[in-house]
């Protein structure tokens, strides 16, 4: 029963993220470039997919990219789960 137990919690608390690119824009006469990525978070029976929006700046040869919503910025990224009925579109 212990095992079982231990099993079943192991299990949802796992999960996997998965990243899909979905857009790229450079803006043009500036240094900076606009990416777009769909996110799938999946733990067992639970999912959810973001639309992230990315802001990046080139210096040199490296390309650093700062989230421009969800995680510690005050926009919300558009997100949907499979638990309920609705999903958000706020940007």
């Amino acid at each position: 029963m212990k095992s079982t137990l231990l099993l079943a919690l192991a299990l949802l608390s796992t999960g996997c993220l998965h990243r899909s690119l979905t857009a790229v824009r450079d803006v043009g006469g500036s240094d900076t470039t606009l990416i777009e990525t769909s996110d799938l978070f999946d733990v067992y029976l639970y999912k959810q997919v973001t639309h992230v929006f990315w802001q990046c700046k080139e210096t040199g040869q490296v390309l650093a990219c700062e989230r421009a919503c969800g995680g510690t910025t005050d926009l919300t990224c558009p997100s949907a789960d499979s638990l309920s009925v609705s999903s958000s579109n706020v940007r």
